[in-house]
């Protein structure tokens, strides 16, 4: 029996680290963020009082990206020195959701 293909709805992202102003030092790396990135950037979140992370969609998709790198192995570090090291986070394919308010029901 064949095993059904899986597909995720958290986002995949290419983040791309180095120094901003020196284009020689980019690296990028491609992660799929999965729920316990979620979890975690919500956890950040509250222990840094930092608000909703509804309210904070890109710092949101940041913290996911970090937790990804992390869990991955492909980012070492504190989320503190990952704020200065990424250039920037880029969905991958349909992955173009960023966390919202629930639209209103239908009907």
């Amino acid at each position: 029996m064949a095993t059904p293909t899986v597909h995720l709805s958290s986002p995949r992202l290419r983040v791309v680290l180095g120094d901003p102003d020196d284009p020689a030092t980019w690296k990028t790396e491609e992660v799929q963020t999965i729920g316990r990135d979620t979890v975690a950037t919500e956890t950040l979140f509250g222990v840094q009082k930092i608000g909703r992370t509804i309210d904070h969609p890109v710092r949101s998709l940041v913290a996911m990206g970090y937790y990804a790198l992390v869990r991955t192995g492909k980012y070492q570090g504190p989320f503190d020195q990952f704020e200065r090291d990424y250039i920037e986070l880029q969905p991958l394919g349909n992955d173009q959701a960023f966390p919202t308010e629930p639209g209103p029901v239908p009907g």
